[in-house]
């Protein structure tokens, strides 16, 4: 009996430490969700703000920028924002070369050299929707209610226009229409359409590099962080854009 008391025990314990092996493996250290400071310095240099509330224009803008640079446009999708392209350059390397001749000569064998490299662009569109936005768009929401409200009262009292009401004025803005309409000196128009979901876009773009060996095997796959690199095409997309707007 106390034989299979002790065994019993041994293989609740046994559950027990599995179980908690198990629970401390799967826990996510905190850090392991905290960007690090170079993740974000690298996010900074691939980002760029646009003055813009048409998205679609950058997306269009950013496509045409990328085929006058030579590449083909692999994946294009307009309506997420998502703009992928790429283009072939060689990737001899002259000491990578010389090295290789002189392994082949002392030991016979052929090592493989780099022999060409597909660069791909990545280009990834995204609204920034600031607290101005939000406070435009509820004060417009919130002089419609009122203009609604007055026209509904003003409809009731003289079939369609403000009680004493003498001639018609044309007029701009909200804020102008509840103005004549406490006058009572004009006939309601259409309010103005209205303001944008947003006033700006973020741009992100990456730029990686897929080598290939004289083998066709892939011999590096790296991401290319030069700044410089980055800084010439924000440069060229933001002259790209402008022309656009401007329909030069």
């Amino acid at each position: 009996m106390k034989r299979i008391v002790a065994a019993f025990l041994c293989i609740v314990m046994g559950v027990s430490l599995v179980t908690a092996m198990a629970c401390t493996s799967t826990r996510i250290p905190p850090e392991a969700l905290q960007l690090s400071s170079e993740s974000l310095q690298v996010r900074q240099l691939q980002t760029r703000r646009f003055d813009s509330s048409d998205e679609l224009f950058l997306v269009t803008a950013s496509a045409q920028l990328l085929q006058d640079l030579g590449y083909n446009l692999d994946e294009s999708e307009t309506a997420l924002g998502v703009v992928v392209g790429s283009k072939d350059r060689e990737a001899y390397d002259a000491g990578q070369v010389a090295g290789a001749i002189l392994v082949a000569v002392l030991t016979g064998v052929v090592v493989p050299v780099d022999k060409n490299q597909v660069i791909r662009i990545s280009i990834v569109t995204k609204p920034i929707i600031t607290d101005e936005d939000i406070a435009a768009r509820e004060e417009w929401e919130g002089l419609q209610a009122q203009l609604a409200e007055a026209q509904t009262e003003g409809e009731g009292e003289n079939g369609g226009e403000i009680a004493g009401t003498n001639q018609d004025t044309q007029v701009t803005n909200p804020g102008d229409e509840l103005a004549a309409l406490a006058e009572g000196n004009a006939t309601l128009e259409a309010a103005p359409g209205p303001p944008p979901e947003y006033s700006s876009v973020a741009v992100r773009v990456t730029f990686q590099r897929i080598v290939y060996n004289t083998q066709d095997k892939v011999s590096r796959l790296e991401f290319i962080d030069e700044p410089e690199i980055y800084q010439e095409f924000f440069d060229k997309l933001s002259q790209s854009v402008f022309l656009e707007a401007h329909e030069i």
